[in-house]
């Protein structure tokens, strides 16, 4: 079996970064015949390992070097990616992290991508967040529950939407929540 490569990102909004793993895993006649390791290639045999990152608003990243952490078989091994204008938060919507490695194994060479999508939502979460907190749970009357609980509706929605695979329902829910929230969370 050939060689499938993995990548996963996760989203840290309080540190202002990405963390970036390789999920490829080791090989496996049963379990991950497109792991790292004889048949396939080894980690070791890898001569460059690259990532390129794209914004929602579609600015993609320079070539960012990333092996010295990437590919490797042990789930430690995290590469941090800290956009370069470290803005206050995130752009939300929808990055995509693309790695591209090269290597040379058994005199044969070998080009693999793997592509990870990552749903950035800091800036909407907060504004639901402080929606939610203006609710009146005590007496009822304070009439002014329908913001709140549409923007609530919608981020949950939105969520779900990603996570079944529909990107283009995801993005257009986003769009609704930031027409929501309008500039009141710039400072989340």
């Amino acid at each position: 079996m050939a060689l499938e490569t993995v990548l996963s990102v996760c989203l840290d909004c309080n540190n202002k970064k990405f963390e970036v793993r390789d999920d490829t895993k080791p090989y496996s006649a049963t379990a991950n015949t497109g792991g790292w390791g004889s048949p396939n290639p080894a980690t070791s045999d890898v001569t460059s390992s690259v990532i390129y990152v794209t914004s929602p608003s579609g600015n993609v990243s320079a070539a960012v070097d990333v092996s010295s952490k990437l590919p490797s078989i042990d789930p430690n091994d995290v590469f941090d990616y800290v956009p370069s204008d470290n803005s206050q938060a995130f752009e939300d919507g929808i990055w995509q992290f693309e790695r591209v490695v090269k290597g040379t194994s058994g005199g044969d060479d070998f080009y693999k991508k793997a592509t990870a999508l990552v749903l950035v939502d800091c800036s909407v979460k907060c504004c639901v967040q402080k929606l939610g907190a203006t609710i009146d749970g005590g007496c009822g009357c304070s009439g002014g529950a329908d913001k709140p609980i549409e923007a609530l509706l919608t981020y949950e929605s939105m969520w779900m939407a990603y996570k079944c695979g529909n990107h283009n329902r995801a993005k257009y829910l986003l769009g609704k929540l930031k027409d929501i929230c309008g500039n009141n969370c710039k400072g989340c």
